[in-house]
C-alpha cells in the first residue's frame, strides 16, 4: 500500500482552431483544432522530466518535449508514431509552431498569471532545441 499523498499537477492549455488547407486535407475536414499544454506547477529539476508524449485523442508516443502536443495526427498502422510522410501531418507541424508563438502571446497578454512562477521564460523553457526534436 502506498501511502504517499496523490499529487496534483496544474497545467497551461492554449488550443488553436485553424481552416484545413487544399494540399493538406484529411477526408472532408475543413478546421482542426491542436493544443498545447505546459506544465505550470512548481518547476521541476531537469533530471525529474521525462519527455512528454504527443497525442492524437490518445498518447502515442514520446516526442522529446518538453509540452504535451495534441493534434488529430495521421498515426502509422500500429498507433505507436506519427506517420511523417503525411502531407496532413507536415502541415499539423507548421500549425504547432504557431501554436507555441500562441502560447507565448497568451502569457504575455496575462494567461497563467495567477500561477505562481509561470511567465513566458517557463514557456521558452519548453521550447525544443533543432536536435532535440524527434
Amino acid at each position: 500500500v502506498d501511502d504517499a499523498a496523490p499529487s496534483r499537477t496544474t497545467w497551461l492549455v492554449v488550443k488553436r482552431d485553424v481552416a484545413t488547407v487544399s494540399w493538406a486535407r484529411r477526408g472532408d475536414a475543413t478546421r482542426t483544432t491542436l493544443a498545447a499544454a505546459f506544465d505550470a506547477g512548481a518547476a521541476r529539476r531537469e533530471e525529474d522530466e521525462a519527455p512528454l508524449p504527443v497525442f492524437a485523442f490518445l498518447p502515442i508516443a514520446p516526442a522529446n518535449l518538453k509540452f504535451v502536443l495534441h493534434a488529430d495526427w495521421v498515426l502509422a498502422s500500429s498507433r505507436e508514431t506519427v506517420r511523417e510522410d503525411s502531407a496532413w501531418n507536415q502541415w499539423l507541424r507548421e500549425e504547432a509552431a504557431a501554436l507555441f508563438v500562441d502560447a507565448l502571446r497568451a502569457v504575455k497578454a496575462g494567461a497563467g498569471s495567477a500561477l505562481e512562477g509561470f511567465d513566458v521564460a517557463r514557456v521558452l523553457e519548453a521550447l525544443p532545441a533543432e536536435q532535440e526534436v524527434v
